[in-house]
């Protein structure tokens, strides 16, 4: 069948075949079979090109470009091949864009988003690429995703942008809060802590979802999972400032929610205990906990430089009389009066009474002076009494004449329940009245356990 070309006007050639014509110059092809169907190419080796632009128009929604193979092997395919063929290519070259288009309401065309390829470095063996996927936010394009040859990026341009990956059972098992540079495990929003909003932060309903853990696999008997952390004086990213004595160096604190907020109930601190010097920080570790009714802690024990262990709140006391106690009771224990308080760390001590503020083991040393000891007597005793426990001292005061004074002492490590009370007595057995407590006796004691 012969076709003519008439200028300005479609050729219909019907049904007809066009096979082995070699080259076919067409301006157009339009097929009025619905659906259209136009066959190019029948062989495996059978290729179309296309010189120049190119546009595939369809009114409906169905797939505009299919690429289909029918291979069997277990190759690559079908291929789609952007192939940017310089015949001096350098380094920067942009490489193929694909582009994805649509209208706003106001019947504007617009990119709502791009994928990018880029040559970054041409030479032979060690070529570099780039590859970035922008969409539009907010009327402006933005990089969304980066690949360059030495990092992965994500949010490049450094906008509001949230990050969240979702798991099985967490819409946020990690979620990158981009407007408050937070990163976040668990949960949408980090929580003010002792006065505090951190910005790694980590939320769950559970031990496992809610802990950190560590495990080192290794042989050597000095290997172990560790943390580390650190201070310079500087402010800027690898700076490295000495620090100073009384720096603070760490602090990990531990809160709880009372109703309305998470509140301190303990910290440990880290600080700085002397001058630094070259490969020397001396330091020192501080133990916080908060008192009943307080909002903050205070520090209860210390432990300095040298090793040496201060708890300047542990319940301690020492006290000694005020005055005299003139002519004590014969055959009764007499409950020794201590009128001046050395200290009494806690306050823990009155009326001549320690009362113990918890249950452990204390401490107690009594030493008490008495005058004029009565030969005649048969034994004076000395007592710390406690409500598990008296501990007592005796002496024989029969030296063949009256004493004029002597001391007895008693040292015990007891055995105290909670508000279990001790003080001091002496006992005079039998003899006469006469025998006086001097002012420099006394009586001390303190929390050991």
């Amino acid at each position: 069948m012969a076709i003519t070309k008439v200028t300005g006007a479609l050729v219909d050639i019907g049904d007809l075949d066009l096979t082995n014509v070699g080259t076919l110059h067409l301006d157009s092809i339009v097929s009025d079979a619905s659906p259209a169907a136009i066959t190019i190419g029948y062989g495996p080796a059978d290729t179309l090109t296309i010189n120049g632009l190119t546009t595939m128009t369809t009114d409906g929604n169905g797939d505009t470009l299919t690429l289909t193979s029918t291979d069997t092997d277990s190759s690559f395919g079908p291929n789609l091949n952007f192939y940017r063929n310089s015949s001096n290519p350098a380094d920067d070259d942009l490489l193929a864009q694909i582009d994805f288009n649509g209208r706003n309401d106001n019947t504007q065309d617009v990119l709502y988003a791009n994928i990018q390829t880029q040559i970054i470095d041409a030479s032979d063996g060690t070529e570099d690429g780039r590859f970035q996927i922008n969409t539009i936010v907010n009327g402006t394009d933005r990089n969304r995703f980066l690949l360059t040859p030495t990092e992965t990026v994500l949010n490049d341009n450094s906008i509001d942008l949230d990050f969240r990956v979702e798991s099985n059972g967490d819409t946020h098992r990690l979620f990158i809060d981009g407007g408050n540079d937070r990163v976040l495990i668990g949960t949408t929003a980090s929580r003010t802590m002792s006065g505090v909003t951190p910005d790694f932060f980590i939320e769950g309903t559970s031990y496992a979802d809610s802990g950190l853990g560590a495990v080192i696999n290794a042989n050597g008997a000095i290997d172990c999972p560790v943390m580390l952390f650190g201070k310079s004086r500087g402010t800027s990213l690898g700076s490295n400032t000495v620090v100073q004595n009384g720096d603070r160096l760490f602090t990990m604190r531990f809160d709880g929610s009372d109703g309305t907020n998470l509140e301190q109930a303990a910290l440990i601190e880290a600080y700085v205990d002397a001058a630094p010097a070259n490969n020397s920080v001396p330091g020192r570790l501080s133990f916080w906990t908060t008192n009943d009714g307080a909002q903050y802690s205070t520090e209860k024990m210390r432990i300095d430089n040298a090793g040496r262990v201060t708890m300047p709140l542990q319940p301690a006391f020492c006290v000694l009389p005020s005055s005299s106690q003139d002519n004590i009771a014969v055959t009764t224990a007499v409950t020794v009066v201590f009128g001046t308080e050395r200290f009494d760390l806690g306050s823990n001590f009155a009326s001549n009474t320690f009362t113990a503020p918890v249950t452990g083991k204390y401490q107690f040393n009594a030493v008490i002076r008495f005058d004029n000891a009565d030969s005649a007597a048969l034994f004076y005793q000395l007592g710390v009494v406690t409500d598990n426990e008296s501990y007592t001292s005796y002496i024989d005061p029969d030296f063949g004449q009256d004493t004029p004074y002597w001391t007895l002492n008693v040292s015990v490590l007891a055995d105290m329940d909670a508000n279990d009370t001790a003080y001091v007595t002496l006992f005079q057995h039998s003899g006469t009245q006469q025998t006086d407590v001097q002012v420099d006796s006394w009586f001390s004691g303190y929390l050991v356990a």
